[in-house]
């Protein structure tokens, strides 16, 4: 008789990931190692489904202000204030620091000379 094993789920990792350079003291949470369909749903044409995808996965911020210290709203699936009120560029930077935040793990796996 074949022995049981116990399958795990895979955990979900949550970071907080530092902006830098241009947008200094800036952070904001992140779900790193979300599930593959919303990767592709972040890649479609239809804006509120990226949108929708995007607030799955961005979680909050460390009280950001626009230009005129007005407080940004915490990303809220249900509420756009968040998305109405960052730039194009903030969210392009922060998808790609998503991006390198998740490729640290697998790459940390690869011998030093792959890398």
């Amino acid at each position: 008789m074949a022995e049981e094993k116990t399958v795990r789920a895979a955990g979900r990792r949550v970071v907080w990931i530092e902006m830098g350079d241009v947008y200094e003291g800036m952070s904001f949470k992140a779900w790193i190692n979300y599930p593959n369909r919303l990767q592709t749903q972040m890649e479609e044409e239809d804006a509120d489904r990226v949108r929708d995808a995007l607030s799955q996965v961005i979680l909050a911020h460390n009280g950001w202000t626009d230009h005129d210290g007005t407080a940004i709203p915490q990303p809220n699936g249900s509420d756009p204030g968040f998305w109405d009120a960052i730039s194009d560029e903030l969210l392009a930077a922060m998808v790609i620091l998503m991006r390198n935040e998740a490729a640290k793990y697998p790459t940390s796996l690869l011998p030093k000379q792959l890398r």
